[in-house]
């Protein structure tokens, strides 16, 4: 729609909008949209969508500019599209697989930027996360999806998540991925892996609280970690599998493919596996243009005097003073 048919939609609203504070009435919603529509679109249609997309006020009303915004999504701005705060809520009320099969259809598809958190989702599986890949528009260059499951109770599977990453926009930029309280194994890092799209330039990933990873799994996901990574988080909080072989394979990493890291976040508290010597290594890898740094490692086998040993200059990059 251009520009100039938003703006005549808009005068529409004005017009129904009597008291002047923004909101309309749902019959009168409703009537305007009959107006646009001009009869082409079943009034069951037009309910359905209105009950999917948009919440109600206290006083039974909607307010305008979520309505346009629903509409048109910034239409004709060139400005950042992204899902409006009444759908994410409500997509993040989801508990089963069934309703996220509905998902591709609530989700227009021209937005660019997409960010859920599912709080116990303990009846998601597979089908389920399948659901959420087959669903995301193909345009998506920031995705931020967070699954916080009860303790022990997910229900997705390494294979899952490989499909699930297969299925992830190849034009991704911008990924945030979080499973906490999985119980994933190293298959699922090699997966994901697998999966990545090459032209990732940010990529925040959390698993606290699965102890099964090893560092054979962590390996797999170095793998394919590709060259363009600019800001790379890596939370395995709680792992105590690790040890000073994946600090080592990580620092590998930064000295190759990852050289062009500028923010790096590496989590595993209460791991007292690592040891100053992995420690060490790791620190010597840092990127040379690295600005923002975040190293984790409280209550593990590291010194507490040697995990403060950093210096920023001013021209912002970080040096390792500890060798």
């Amino acid at each position: 729609m251009s520009q100039t048919s938003v703006e005549k939609v808009k005068q529409i609203f004005a017009e129904y909008d009597s008291s002047g504070c923004g909101s309309i009435s749902v019959l009168d919603f409703m009537a305007v949209l009959k107006i646009i529509a001009n009869g082409s679109l079943p009034e069951e249609e037009i309910e359905s969508s209105l009950a999917t997309a948009i919440g109600k006020q206290e006083d039974g009303t909607l307010k305008v500019d979520e309505v346009l915004n629903w509409m048109f999504r910034d239409a004709g701005s060139g400005s950042p599209k992204l899902l409006g705060d009444n759908l994410q809520e409500k997509i993040e009320e989801w508990k089963t697989d069934d309703e996220l099969k509905g998902l591709a259809s609530v989700l227009a598809p021209e937005l660019s930027d997409i960010s859920l958190n599912f709080v116990s989702p303990d009846q998601f599986t597979d089908a389920g996360l399948g659901h959420i890949g087959a669903g995301l528009p193909p345009g998506l260059s920031k995705l931020d999806l967070r699954f916080l499951f009860s303790w022990t109770e997910c229900g997705i599977s390494s294979a899952g998540l490989g499909k699930f990453a297969a299925a992830l926009p190849r034009g991704l930029t911008d990924l945030g991925l979080v499973f906490a309280n999985d119980e994933l194994d190293d298959q699922a890092l090699e997966e994901l892996a697998n999966g990545l799209p090459a032209g990732l330039k940010t990529m925040k990933l959390g698993f606290k609280g699965n102890d099964v990873f090893t560092d054979n799994g962590l390996a797999k996901l170095m793998s394919g970690m590709l060259p363009g990574l600019k800001e790379v988080t890596l939370n395995f909080d709680s792992n105590t599998s690790l040890t000073d072989a994946s600090l080592e394979r990580l620092a590998e990493w930064l000295s190759g493919a990852g050289a062009g890291v500028t923010k790096l976040c590496v989590i595993d508290s209460h791991n007292e596996n690592f040891t100053d010597a992995g420690f060490k290594k790791l620190c010597s890898a840092l990127p040379k243009d690295l600005t923002e740094l975040e190293l984790n490692f409280n209550s593990s086998g590291i010194s507490l005097e040697l995990q403060k040993k950093f210096a920023q200059g001013t021209d912002k990059r970080i040096s390792f003073l500890g060798a």
